[in-house]
């Protein structure tokens, strides 16, 4: 009978342990659970934050490209506005510069002329005198 006391004690024990490893089990598997859904829980909000963050980086991006577009047209219309205004003035000195060119060859070529006329009118003097001083010694031979 000893034995049979023994055996059921023994079985008992081994009834107690199982139901203590199936309890165990269970609040590791609840916990694993837990965790796995925590987890997933952590993922989707990192998953979540990394989306909005590339979408605001998206946005920024987008946003800085228009304002850069925006100062490049107005950093070039400031740049033709510019370029006109130069090419005007450019235009205006080139006509004052070639007025004052044609003025200059205008008074030389009336210089010229004056002197033209001067050294006929000398050369016109010179040959009455030296017709005089021929004539002159024409009739004194």
């Amino acid at each position: 009978m000893d034995s049979h006391v023994h055996v059921n004690k023994r079985a008992e024990y081994d009834r107690l342990l199982r139901e203590a490893r199936r309890e165990v089990d269970a609040k590791v598997q609840h916990e694993r659970d837990e965790m796995d859904r925590a987890l997933k829980q952590e993922h989707a909000y990192v998953d979540r934050m990394l989306k909005d963050e590339r979408a605001d980086m998206s946005q920024k991006i987008k946003q800085m490209r228009e304002e850069m577009g925006k100062k490049l047209n107005q950093d070039r219309e400031a740049m033709e506005k510019k370029f006109q205004l130069a090419y005007k003035e450019m235009q205006l000195k080139l006509q004052k510069d070639r007025k004052v060119v044609d003025g200059l060859i205008q008074t030389e070529r009336v210089n010229m002329d004056a002197n033209v006329l001067q050294a006929r009118a000398n050369m016109d003097i010179r040959l009455q005198q030296e017709r005089k001083d021929m004539d002159y010694k024409a009739m004194v031979e």
